[in-house]
């Protein structure tokens, strides 16, 4: 019996075809049309012909009009017609399992088992037939029927991994992880297992392990002797190699991924399209470790080769450094990310707090003004905004934005809302002496956090400046003390709200308790002693207090403060 291209190429070889199916014409081509001249040739041959020569030229004739419509982009047209191809001659199993394959992307599971079904009758049938329809049964949710299947797939080919693959899934998924490990032990028993093989076996576990966390201590294990199976063959591909490093790196054994990384950057040194990627995946797993000087240096080496081709590399440089409060760097690295992927959204808002911290307020505004004319409003922006507005002590329009910010959280995201939200709304209204909408604002911060003590200390160091709800300015302050008793801000407000209600001796202990424990001499903390002590007539006491303060920061009021008590 003649090879089907062969007894193709016997009958229309004044045609000009190729009767091997095989990759499809060009888009567009001339002889592309609805269903080309060939197939219909073939077609009307095949009507002459019986019995089993007549199914291959149909066979062919079918996969010809195939081509067509998807060279004229018809990919549904083009894969019934490759269906009807294949079963009229399944001899092709490479063409049975593409188009099988392309049958269950396309959700018709039915199609592809019908298929499957009939190519794994024939003798010469490898285990990927009988696997690929062990899956299309997992998809169709036939359990037993893919059971059965790869089951089949592994006695014909115990060497190929997809039948065990599909067989642990099944078992995984039933909740009987043993039966799933047992299927897995016993393809790693085969005879003669390549690296690729063990490492498809360990790249299970670790995927499993992913969506299973809590089988750590069972998984890890396996996952690793499997690699360290792969290691001892020393395979000599690099996309082996390459994926033996992968591996480890996912386990989290990361000195050994490091270890093999390096070995394959060495190996492709003068090749930076292939050298590169791989150190970003060093970077990347001596960032896991916690080791971001070693991923700085290979990210360095990155952009110096290549300043444009990674990018990210800019952004992740600027990460490590703003984390290490080096944030004139950081801005660097952020800038250097923006100029060159000006539409990556997330680089502006990083640029601009790193230039709040560095105090450029200005230039953050500058960043964020550019962000907002490039992106849709949103929360963040707005918020770094309103930070950038407080820092140059325009208050009102950072309500403005942090209103702004409010109202975009309630329509997308409430969870953004949270007291740290209310607080910082608070502060800025008792910044523009709007203390009624800043006490809203901090009652609110309290009603969703209600032992926050940074909170609690400022409303009751704002009523009692104010003279506003004395007692329970000093209630609020108690709380925020028995959180934090040896937080110098704190003690200062309790000594303060105590002098506003007449309860000098009480406060004098406070307020020296705060200046003992206060980190840096606080000029505020030495004016309140001072004006402490000229209630309790002890002059003397209150100017050198006062003098303390303006040593510390120049002030005009306590210097009027010092005459008037001479």
């Amino acid at each position: 019996m003649k090879p089907l291209c062969q007894f193709v190429l016997v009958l229309f070889v004044a045609g000009g075809i190729s009767a091997c199916r095989q990759p499809s014409l060009q888009k567009n081509s001339p002889s592309v049309e609805k269903k080309s001249t060939v197939s219909r040739g073939i077609e009307k041959r095949a009507a002459e012909l019986e019995g089993e020569h007549r199914a291959r030229v149909e066979a062919l004739a079918r996969y010809a009009t195939g081509v067509s419509y998807e060279a004229n982009e018809e990919p549904e047209l083009a894969l019934e017609e490759f269906y009807k191809s294949a079963l009229a001659d399944a001899s092709d199993e490479a063409f049975v399992l593409d188009t099988s394959r392309r049958l269950l992307q396309g959700k018709q599971g039915e199609k592809a088992i019908e298929l499957l079904q009939l190519a794994s009758k024939r003798p010469e049938t490898t285990g990927l037939v009988f696997a690929l329809l062990g899956r299309a049964y997992i998809l169709s949710g036939k359990t037993n029927e893919a059971i059965a299947a790869n089951s089949a797939a592994i006695k014909v080919s115990p060497t190929s991994i997809a039948g065990y693959q599909n067989l642990a899934e099944i078992q995984f998924r039933a909740g009987k992880p043993e039966a799933a490990i047992k299927v897995l032990e016993e393809a790693a028993k085969q005879q003669k297992l390549d690296a690729a093989f063990l490492i498809n076996l360990s790249e299970i576990y670790s995927k499993q392990l992913q969506l299973q966390p809590q089988q750590f201590d069972t998984l890890k294990p396996r996952a690793v002797e499997l690699l360290d199976r792969a290691m001892k063959l020393a395979p000599h591909n690099t996309g082996t190699q390459q994926r033996l490093a992968d591996g480890f790196a996912i386990l989290g054994e990361r000195d050994r991924a490091a270890a093999l990384y390096e070995e394959l950057i060495a190996k492709y040194l003068e090749f930076p399209v292939l050298r590169d990627p791989i150190r970003e995946k060093l970077a990347n797993n001596y960032l896991l470790s916690g080791d971001k000087k070693r991923a700085a240096e290979q990210l360095e080496l990155i952009v110096l080769e290549n300043p444009t081709r990674y990018p990210q590399s800019y952004y992740v440089l600027g990460t490590i450094a703003f984390e290490e409060k080096d944030f004139a760097r950081a801005a660097e690295h952020f800038n250097r990310t923006i100029l060159i992927i000006p539409d990556l959204e997330q680089p502006y808002y990083d640029l601009a707090a790193a230039q709040l911290n560095r105090g450029h307020s200005n230039e953050a505004l500058n960043t964020l003004e550019k962000a907002s004319a490039r992106f849709a409003p949103n929360f963040v922006g707005e918020m770094y905004m309103a930070l950038a507005s407080q820092q140059l002590k325009d208050y009102s329009k950072a309500i403005r934005h942090l209103g702004t910010a409010e109202i975009i959280a309630k329509a997308t995201d409430p969870k953004r809302l949270d007291h740290s939200f209310y607080y910082q709304l608070g502060m800025c209204h008792e910044r523009s002496r709007d203390y009624e909408s800043a006490e809203k604002a901090f009652l609110k911060a309290l009603e969703l956090k209600p032992d926050d003590a940074d909170v609690l200390n400022y409303i009751g160091y704002m009523w009692a400046e104010q003279e506003m709800k004395l007692d329970q300015a000093r209630d609020f302050i108690e709380k925020a003390l028995k959180i934090e008793p040896d937080n110098a801000a704190f003690l200062d407000s309790m000594g303060w709200a105590l002098f506003k209600l007449n309860k000098f001796e009480q406060a004098l202990s406070y307020l020296l308790r705060a200046a003992e424990l206060s980190k840096e001499p606080d000029p505020t903390i030495y004016d309140h002693i001072g004006d402490v002590y000229f209630s309790l007539k002890q002059l003397e006491r209150a100017r050198e207090a006062w003098e303390k303060s303006i040593a510390i920061e120049p002030n005009d009021e306590i210097r009027k403060k010092i005459g008037s008590s001479l």
